[in-house]
């Protein structure tokens, strides 16, 4: 969901925010400069030098100079934006880890430093700023200067109305508001394109079927390796190490473990120990120290890993949409899943009983969160998304954590059930020793 969580965050909502912003002001202002142009030349014909000068210079060469000065600096911000989110991502993901081995330090410095990077960016933009907000007040003024000099004797002689030379003078004063915003539209064009080609792909296809959309470029990744492998998909992790960012020490290191189709792997271990850590690398949210995570003996990057496997965190965001529409989450929209493989989803994970008494079946809203659900329906909803997405790997983080020891039982039974018929190796992330012990191979960490 990491992709989906920075897209949400970093490039739709800026991409809203940024049309008006980007797109009309130069229309706008080419306008105000042509009704200038044209009212100088009605009013007071002998001013057009001026005006033109004053025109040419704030429509195109103080954005020139804008832009060399503040290149790059939008990108840099967004980039060091995107990092601090993954960073976020992977150290709430990890949190006791963290504070058990005493490295809440070391993620404060690593956090500092990236907020120091977004702020010098930051800083350069305030400076090409204020320095085409100079360059447009000197032109503007200047025109107004001498638009004066030139309409004084003709007003004097009567050749020009005074209150017309007046008009042309406030004018160009005038023109200032319209050729800032330009100024700072253009200067967001290269960075409002980079954008623009970033989402574009995932936003062609929109159409309005679902409140939401997802980003599953891993999960086609994943698809295709199966689909290339033409074999059971596992996870491996082979002598592993990881530790968090001026972390003295990892947080394990030679760790090896093996996910097999239809299988389970348990990771276990007390508070502390690395569990979260380890989820943290299978998610691409940590990278590894030293050994590699494979596919089928190939190993994958941290590009490939996000959105590989199908993650169900111990609390799993139920947005505030229907069944249908956190369902349809799993997937992309062009392989959106069917009704029937959404009711199958849920049928699969205990839900079936429950979703029969739906009166609007799917198209049941489930409330902010989930509030119109139990504790256990919210969890067995998520695992239902997870097990949509027709990942190789589910990855299951204390799926247990917040329900009663019944609601916990009933619940580990229908997973076992739903995965090992799933065609996914699951890897549970648990410290009870009762969801431990469906496990087929267990790997004990500290």
């Amino acid at each position: 969901m990491t992709p989906l969580l920075e897209r949400l965050i970093s490039g739709i909502d800026e991409l809203r925010d940024s049309i008006p912003r980007v797109l009309i002001p130069p229309a706008a202002h080419i306008l105000v400069m042509v009704t200038a142009l044209i009212t100088t030349i009605v009013v007071l014909p002998q001013a057009i030098v001026p005006v033109a000068l004053a025109a040419l210079t704030s429509t195109i060469f103080v954005p020139w100079v804008v832009t060399r000065a503040d290149a790059h600096a939008e990108e840099t911000t967004r980039e060091s934006t995107a990092e601090l989110l993954r960073l976020g991502t992977g150290v709430l993901s990890a949190a006791e880890d963290i504070r058990a081995n005493g490295a809440a330090p070391s993620i404060e410095i690593a956090t500092t430093r990236l907020n120091d990077r977004n702020v010098a960016a930051l800083t350069r933009t305030s400076y090409a700023q204020g320095l085409g907000r100079a360059l447009v007040t000197l032109s503007w003024f200047g025109a107004a200067l001498w638009c004066a000099i030139i309409a004084y004797p003709l007003a004097i002689s009567g050749t020009v109305g005074a209150p017309e030379s007046a008009a042309v003078v406030l004018m160009c004063t005038a023109m200032i508001e319209s050729s800032v915003q330009h100024i700072e539209a253009v200067r967001s064009w290269s960075s409002f394109a980079t954008l623009l080609a970033q989402i574009a792909p995932g936003i062609a296809h929109e159409n309005s079927v679902s409140d939401f959309e997802d980003d599953t470029s891993g999960a086609s990744h994943a698809k295709s390796v199966r689909e290339s492998q033409g074999q059971e998909p596992d996870l491996e992790l082979a002598d592993a190490a990881a530790r968090w960012p001026s972390m003295d020490k990892p947080v394990f290191e030679h760790l090896n473990a093996t996910a097999h189709t239809g299988k389970w792997t348990g990771i276990t271990g007390p508070s502390g120990s690395g569990k979260s850590t380890v989820l943290a690398t299978l998610l691409g949210f940590l990278p590894l120290e030293a050994g590699e995570i494979r596919s089928y003996g190939k190993a994958l990057g941290n590009d490939q890993l996000r959105g590989y496997a199908a993650w169900c965190p111990q609390a799993a965001h139920i947005f505030e949409s229907t069944l249908e529409g956190n369902l349809l989450l799993a997937r992309d929209r062009a392989d959106r899943p069917s009704e029937e493989q959404m009711i199958k989803a849920l049928q699969r994970v205990g839900l079936g009983e429950w979703y029969s008494t739906l009166p609007e079946g799917l198209h049941t809203r489930v409330g902010a969160g989930g509030g119109f659900l139990s504790g256990g329906q919210r969890q067995r909803l998520a695992v239902a998304r997870a097990l949509l997405v027709e990942s190789p790997v589910l990855l299951l983080d204390e799926p247990t954590a917040h329900l009663d020891s019944e609601s916990a039982a009933a619940l580990m039974v229908d997973l076992d059930t739903a995965t090992r018929t799933s065609g996914m190796a699951t890897v549970l992330v648990s410290h009870r020793p009762e969801d431990i012990a469906r496990c087929d191979a267990v790997v004990p960490l500290g």
